[in-house]
């Protein structure tokens, strides 16, 4: 992709201090956090053979199905926390994320309109925004 800003910044590196990064142009890829190279992954593997994806099988079966998973892995979640196993809860919650990302992903919903949402609420009580929500 063309990026006016960068060719611009290339044609002036006498203004760019020697060890110091200039911050990052919107054109400029960022660096991916782990949720976003899953949600990457899994974006790429919807479309994908379902004899060998898992993400392509769930797809393949639909919504419904892919909700299913995640209320499942909720439960899992659930039940290592009452239980109090560390190790469990944690390999739970990357289950339930995942299945969750494949769930958002069926929806046409990504991480930073989840993140939107977040922003949305920061600041606000809890309180407050669940009782603000329409009924």
């Amino acid at each position: 992709m063309a990026c006016p800003a960068l060719d611009a910044r290339a044609g002036t590196g006498s203004q760019i201090v020697e060890g110091l990064t200039p911050p990052p142009l919107a054109c400029e890829p960022q660096e991916m956090d782990q949720l976003d190279r899953l949600e990457a992954m899994i974006a790429s593997r919807r479309a994908g053979d379902a004899g060998s994806s898992y993400v392509a099988s769930l797809v393949a079966k639909g919504r419904a199905k892919i909700a299913q998973k995640v209320g499942e892995e909720a439960v899992e979640t659930v039940i290592a926390a009452i239980a109090d196993d560390r190790a469990a809860l944690t390999s739970e919650a990357a289950d339930l994320l995942f299945h969750l990302l494949v769930l958002l992903g069926d929806a046409g919903i990504t991480l930073d309109d989840v993140r939107a949402e977040l922003a949305r609420r920061e600041g606000v009580s809890g309180l407050q925004e669940k009782a603000a929500r329409p009924r």
